[in-house]
């Protein structure tokens, strides 16, 4: 069951929004007055919930950065998979190459 005062219409919960990634370490290193004041000043705030995709936008990514994170990825994810490929290869043609020799 939903509380009475979440079914309730009338009652609305303030949200509030900033987008950190648009803040360059010069803004984060202000003092924190002068800091809080840059901030504040970004925030969108509405009375309930935000529309639907209102907050949805893309964030300006260069190509080294995108780059960066596909080679990222890539060591992560694909890592495992080629650990694991050596050493079935290593099983395989290792014990056959080591009998070979003696």
């Amino acid at each position: 069951p939903i509380p009475p005062t979440m079914a309730s219409d009338s009652v609305t919960t303030p949200s509030r929004c900033t987008e950190t990634w648009l803040y360059d370490r010069r803004t984060l290193a202000l003092p924190d007055e002068e800091r809080y004041k840059v901030v504040y000043a970004q925030v969108r705030e509405s009375n309930g919930a935000f529309a639907t995709n209102e907050l949805a936008h893309r964030a300006p990514i260069s190509l080294l950065e995108e780059t960066a994170v596909m080679l990222g990825f890539l060591v992560v994810m694909g890592g495992p998979l080629v650990m694991l490929m050596c050493g079935a290869c290593l099983v395989c043609f290792g014990s056959w190459t080591s009998l070979a020799c003696w």
